[in-house]
């Protein structure tokens, strides 16, 4: 599972990280968290945190990804 923990714009990160790739699915919002599931979740993890980085709506947000 791929968590994103992120206070601000969750629906904009849902939208784009699903958007990404075709194997990222959102399961469910944890608090701050949103949950992902994907079949390489270790692979896919530090390339969504870069990719999130390099957009120009998200490079400014106070964010993590990690895989549990």
């Amino acid at each position: 599972m791929i968590v994103i923990n992120c206070a601000l714009m969750q629906n904009e990160i849902i939208s784009f990280v699903e958007a990404y790739h075709e194997s990222i699915h959102f399961e469910k919002k944890a608090g701050i968290g949103l949950q992902f599931s994907s079949d390489d979740e270790k692979t896919l993890a530090p390339e969504i945190k870069k990719a999130l980085k390099a957009d120009p709506r998200f490079k400014a947000l106070f964010f993590n990804v990690e895989v549990k």
